[in-house]
This record gives C-alpha cells, structure tokens and sequence, in this order.
C-alpha cells in the first residue's frame, strides 16, 4: 500500500470514528434532555456526566455541567413540594396572556415605555406591569446594556415625578435574565421569572421578600415544585380578589408563540413534602385539572391520625379566614382614603378619619393574631414531617362556613390593557468619569471638573481660540482653562501619581500631540512638579487603595467583570455606600500602583467609571 492511499484510507476511518462517536453524543444528550424534561434527574445527570466525558468540546461541556446543576437542583426542589389545587387552564398567545388572569382589576395591566424598558413594544417578551390605584413604586423589567432583562425600580417624589430608575440589588438581578415582575399588595412580596438563579432548567419561579427595616429585596427562593419546571415557567400572581393563584408556563406545549395559564386555587399555607413516587410527580407537575385525591401514593409517606389532621384542617381554615378579613380591611382603609380625598366637608371628614383609624387597628390585630397562627401551623407541620406523616391537602372547598372561601370556577375573559402613566423621571446621576481613554468623539469639561488634592495632568496646548472638539482625536477627559489673559488652556486626563502620568503622556504624543508635558495641580492651583511628587509621597505614606467602580452602582456587576478581577486579583470585591450611592470596591491594597495596574487592566478590557481611592489607614 503506497503512502498517500494509506493516508486516505487512515483519514477515512479516523472520519468515521469522530461521525460515529458523534452521533453518540448527540443520541445520550437527547436522552438526557428528554429524562430530565421527564423528571428523571438521576438518571438525566448519569446520561450528561457520559456526555462531559466524551466530548471535547468546551462549549457542550459548559452547558453539560450547567443542566447538571438544573438537575440536582431538581432533585432538591422534589424533597419539598406541594400539591396545589388546580381550578383550570387554558392555552393562549404568548404575546397578551397576562390579560386573562381572572380576579384582576381591568386595564390594570400595562405595557412598559421604551423609555424605561429600552426595547419596543414588539419585542418578546413583552415588559409588562401591574398597576394598582395608588402605587408609589413601580418594578418592572428592562434591558440593560449588555442586552440582559434586569428588574428596576421608580419610585413617586410627588404628583407625576418620579425617582431616576434604579436596578435592584444583585440579590435579585442575577447573571441571567429577570422578567415579568409582580408587587403582592403589600409590596413586600416580589415575584419574577429567571433563567439566572438556582433553578431547575429555563425560566423558574422566585419570590423575594423585602426586609422592613432597610427595605432591601432579600435572597430569592425557587417556589419550587410543581410551580418551577424544566422548561419556562412565566408571571406567578395571586389575584386580587384573592381566589386565585396563576402560572403560565409552556411546560405542555412546543409551541413558541403560545403559553397554558393555570389556574391554582390559592393556598396562603402550602404543605411542603418530599415526592418519591414517579407517576404522582408527573400528574403534579403537569397541574391537570385536580381529581381530588388524599391518598398518599404508593412510596409516599403515612398520613396523619384524624384527631392530628382534624386539628391541622382547623388551624389553616382558621388562617384563611384570618387572611380574608385582612385582605377585606385592606380593600376598605383603602376605599375610606380615596373617599377622604373626595371630601370637603371638614364634619364629614373627621368622622372618616376616626372609622380609617379604627379600622386600622383592627387590622393591626388581625395581622398580629394571623402571624401567631401561623407559627403555631409551623409547629404543626415540623412535628409530622418528624414523625415521617403525610399532611394531607386542606382545599378551599373544606369551607367549615366560617368564612372561608368556597373554590371559584375559572373562566377565562380577556381583561383591556392599560395605559402606562404619564411620569416625569427625575434624571439619573452620573458620576464623572476620569478614566484615561479614547472615544470616538472628546467631551471638554470646565476645569473646575478635575478632583481636588495632588493631581497630574497632560498638559496639551494653549490657543488664543477655543478649540473644536475634533482636534482632542477622542481623547478623554478633556480639561479647558481660562488663562487671565483670556486664552484657552487644554489639559488631558487626572492621575493620582507622576508615574502613571507619564505612562499616558507617550500615547498622548503618539495622538498627535507632540508638545504635551505633565502638570501638577494641588487642589487645582499649579503646582511645581517636583513639590507635587513629594506631597504625593506623604499622601501616599500612610494610606490603602482600593479600586472603586462607581458606574456599577445601580446596575451590579457583570459577570464577565467579576471573572476578569478574579482572574487577576486576590483581593475582595465589596460593596458600600458613599454619597448616598451604592459603590462597589476591590481591595484594599497597601501600594497605589498595584491599584493602579488592576485599575490599567480593567479600563484595557472596556471598563469605564473606575478609580483608584486612597484612605487613612488609621481610620
């Protein structure tokens, strides 16, 4: 056999090799996928674990150990779900399904500016928000600049202005996206759909709870099974009139221009437990129309005696009550306010005001009785979970007459959409950025711009003209001085030491400024340089540094920006507050230049609004 038809021969069967292994593959991540989508977690991460191993490629590896994770997260959410009560559902477009949530105020549901969500109305899916007479805060979902849907706050100042839109904390904007927000009533429970936070494959359900003292969203929690499924999961709301719990998911479908609303009857006390049993967990998960069924299944574990299930049915029968005189108190505070408003008669008034007042303790006491009920149901419930019992379901239709609710049947009708309000947003705040840097077009700031203390600067030219920002070549930032002789001073760039000064200085001349020289400046007042160097010394002497990302402040960090700071420093990322603002920082470090090469590496990679900050050490 000659050389080169023994090559080809060799090549042949190395091709048929890769095209055989391959197609394996791709034969185990079919079946991977299609056992996780089944709920079969542990033999979805066996079939993927084979797949990591054969394949050499990165980006199926990659994504291979991230449905590893969706599936033992799976397995984890199992060990604590709950089987709700389904009333209903039906299948309708993905572009308005949110209007059919029965038991919502009409026009109610409104469709985010482009102004504030930054994307079009055509866009899926849409930025949508439910909005209540009376709101003083609006959450909503936004694109933000690298392209990912981010939850962000307005807040009402007064009348029709508005707060500056903030990005809520990085408890709840995650890597991923964050979509379909929804405020409970009280505006203490968030709800939203997110492909970034521990979940189980796609888009799951969370709810974060805000904490009443600082007024901070908490961590999310997964609402877990059934309501979260491998697949997209979309808008968990519990209407207002309280009948209903909604979902829309595509979990039963494959069409991508549609979506099934559930319809759950609304449990304000779940029964958490493990599911073992296959053929329960797929019934559960597909939220069927419910056969009421207390068995506990075959693998399950043994239900209550009646005299513990008895008192258990009576305790949450008693919360529900509990819970729809309180949502009753609310509908009237309310209603008795807006009428306030309306009065003029100073009589009339008073005697409304004495009726808000009474009504407001008697709720005060409702939630104060309800929150004591609730813990003894929590009592209730450990004690059987130890003792390996099934707690059964107790349904909306085990009314014992005292008031709660009977089910309500569900009967889809199409609510009109709203308009979103008229707002005036305040402006946001910019900080100035001081970054040495190039652009396509220079922005000439007054002099008075530049920071206070020892600062070096690249001196470019004096004119007797003002110059055309063309000629500063998208150098930024640009500084321009007034001489007492009326001429016109340019300056480039602020940094903190002479050497970091001159580094820039080389690329300024190769810009086209071959005359540009380095200036001092202390608190903006010339300063020789050598007596800049020695005051920046002594500054220096007894300080840390660390690098400050102020840009960052209402968005959070990206995660391809915390991976680059790893990846070159040791030092801690951290986040405080200056100004009012939240800042975040990395450090501290004990010299100004291992700052400043941090610094140098992260405006390399495209980072703007970052600095280096000095502080006493002996604070």
């Amino acid at each position: 056999m000659n050389k080169p038809v023994y090559l080809i021969f060799s090549f042949l069967i190395a091709g048929s090799v890769l095209t055989a292994q391959q197609k394996n593959i791709d034969t185990l991540l079919r079946n991977a996928e299609k056992a996780q989508l089944s709920y079969r977690f542990k033999e979805a991460v066996s079939l993927y674990k084979q797949v990591y191993d054969a394949s050499a490629d990165s980006t199926i590896q990659k994504k291979v150990l991230s449905e590893i994770t969706h599936c033992e997260n799976g397995s984890a959410l199992l060990e604590y779900g709950v089987k709700p009560e389904v009333i209903g559902s039906t299948t309708l477009s993905f572009r308005d399904f949110f209007l059919y949530y029965q038991g919502m105020a009409d026009s109610s549901w409104c469709i985010v500016p482009q102004n504030l969500s930054k994307v079009s109305a055509n866009v899926s899916p849409r930025s949508v928000v439910y909005l209540r007479n009376g709101d003083s805060e609006i959450i909503y979902s936004a694109k933000n600049r690298d392209g990912r849907w981010k939850l962000f706050s307005i807040k009402q100042i007064d009348g029709n202005r508005w707060s500056a839109p903030k990005a809520l904390n990085n408890e709840v904007n995650s890597p991923g996206d964050e979509i379909f927000p929804y405020l409970s009533k009280d505006g203490r429970e968030l709800y939203f759909s997110s492909n970034g936070h521990f979940g189980i494959g796609g888009f799951d359900l969370y709810v974060s709870i805000r904490d009443e003292k600082s007024g901070e969203w908490g961590t999310p929690q997964n609402l877990g099974f059934p309501f979260s499924s491998p697949k997209n999961d979309y808008l968990f709301v519990n209407s207002d009139d309280g009948s209903f719990t909604f979902l829309a998911s595509d979990r039963s479908i494959s069409n991508p221009d549609s979506v099934s609303i559930y319809a759950l009857a609304r449990d304000i006390t779940p029964v958490k437990r493990s599911f073992t049993d296959y053929s329960e967990i797929i019934s559960t998960a597909s939220l069927s129309l419910d056969k009421i069924d207390t068995s506990a299944g075959e693998g399950s574990k043994q239900p209550l005696t009646s005299e513990n299930s008895d008192e258990y049915s009576a305790m949450v029968l008693k919360i529900r009550n509990l819970q729809n005189q309180i949502d009753g108190f609310i509908k009237t505070i309310a209603s008795n306010r807006s009428l306030y408003e309306s009065l003029t008669n100073e009589a009339d008034k008073k005697l409304l005001e004495s009726k808000i007042a009474e009504n407001e303790l008697k709720l005060i006491s409702l939630q104060s009785e309800l929150r004591g009920a609730s813990a003894e149901l929590q009592k209730l419930e450990m004690a059987f979970l130890e003792k390996g019992m099934l707690v059964p379901r107790v349904t909306s239709s085990q009314s014992n007459g005292d008031g709660a609710k009977k089910t309500t049947a569900y009967n889809p009708a199409r609510n009109s959409l709203g308009r979103f309000p008229d707002l005036i947003l305040e402006k946001p705040y910019l900080p100035f950025n001081y970054t040495f840097r190039t652009e396509p077009v220079s922005v000439v700031a007054p002099f008075d711009s530049i920071p206070g203390g020892i600062v070096f600067t690249a001196q470019l030219f004096l004119s007797s003209d003002k110059a055309d920002v063309k000629r500063f070549k998208g150098l930024l930032p640009i500084f321009e001085d007034i001489t007492p002789t009326g001429k016109y001073l340019y300056f480039c760039g602020a940094f903190s030491t002479y050497e970091s000064a001159l580094e820039a200085i080389a690329k300024i001349k190769k810009s086209g400024f071959p005359g540009a020289i380095v200036s001092a400046f202390n608190n903006r007042k010339s300063t020789p340089l050598k007596s800049a160097r020695t005051l920046a010394a002594q500054r220096d002497k007894n300080l840390g540094f660390r690098v400050i990302l102020e840009e960052y402040a209402d968005t959070g960090l990206p995660q391809p920006l915390i991976d680059l700071i790893r990846s070159n420093s040791e030092k801690d990322i951290a986040k405080t507050v200056k100004d009012g603002r939240t800042i975040y920082f990395i450090g501290t470090f004990s010299k100004r230049e291992d700052a400043e090469k941090l610094l140098g590496i992260l405006q390399n990679a495209g980072t703007t609004g970052a600095s280096v900050e000095g502080f006493s050490l002996q604070q």
